[in-house]
């Protein structure tokens, strides 16, 4: 068996999926090494993501490591992607979904419609917002920046009275002491792909693609191309800059479907505990 170097970014998360997908591949007789490289996205921690106007932001670096042969394959998060994969790449495999709904974490309120008038909620996904401002109008909606330790961090230190993010990754790396509520998928519609890992590889690569065909799970491929956002999306040519409005119920219908088909059974959320006694702050 060859061996494979992975692309990847350098956080908590991007590392725990790419020694996910090296474990895999060891089992499967494959000697792997794991390349570190710094994107865009990356570099830019101070700018809310629809400000940046880049697409591609977490991919550019890691694609030219790949053109350039420097890596034979990257993991991404399959919602990170563009929603069109620049020329000469392709999707070699998308594995199997984990849960793809959102998350409401906080200290001190146990579910969203708890929240005070006026509460600082974070996150730096515009679909997120506009989803959030349709359940409750009210909410002061702030960018949320940083890998997932210190965005859980800063709502531990009061800065937001919420903050939302994917459920699939806080229990990827066991942090989901301060999840309270898992938001229904037709409440919430997740981001096309949310919870999948996306493997690219060079266009063409046929024999890259036929190591990584074990990796494939077809009915997640499946269901995340016929997400409700994917085609929309990509007529549109949208990318994390894109604000959508808030789905429409036969939308969000569809989207609960299509997720609930995916979500793994064991997907249940433990009791939170209670974190530091910093007040939760309001605008």
């Amino acid at each position: 068996m060859p061996k494979l170097r992975i692309g990847s970014r350098g956080s908590q998360l991007a590392l725990w999926q790419a020694n996910h997908i090296a474990a895999r591949l060891r089992a499967y007789g494959h000697e792997v090494d794991i390349e570190i490289i710094h994107t865009t996205g990356d570099k830019i921690t101070d700018v809310a993501l629809a400000k940046v106007g880049t697409k591609g932001m977490f991919t550019k670096e890691i694609e030219e490591a790949l053109a350039a042969g420097s890596v034979d394959l990257a993991v991404h998060s399959l919602k990170d992607l563009p929603t069109e994969l620049s020329p000469g790449f392709e999707i070699a495999a998308i594995t199997e979904r984990q849960d793809p709904r959102d998350a409401f974490c906080s200290c001190h309120y146990s579910k969203i419609e708890d929240l005070p008038k006026n509460a600082r909620v974070g996150t730096s996904s515009l679909r997120r917002q506009a989803q959030l401002k349709a359940i409750r109008p009210d909410l002061e909606i702030h960018a949320l920046r940083g890998n997932v330790d210190t965005r859980l961090r800063k709502l531990e230190q009061g800065e937001y009275a919420a903050i939302i993010l994917a459920s699939a990754g806080l229990k990827r790396l066991r942090k989901t002491d301060l999840v309270k509520q898992i938001f229904p998928a037709e409440i919430m519609c997740p981001a096309a792909g949310q919870g999948a890992l996306g493997i690219e590889i060079r266009a063409g690569d046929a024999a890259m693609r036929e190591h990584l065909a074990f990796l494939n799970h077809p009915n997640t491929r499946t269901a995340a191309a016929r997400s409700p956002s994917a085609p929309s999306l990509k007529c549109r040519k949208a990318d994390c800059t894109w604000n959508p409005s808030s789905p429409t119920p036969m939308a969000r219908k569809y989207c609960a479907t299509r997720a609930t088909e995916t979500i793994p059974k064991n997907s249940a959320t433990k009791p939170a505990k209670p974190c530091s006694p910093a007040a939760a702050m309001k605008s």
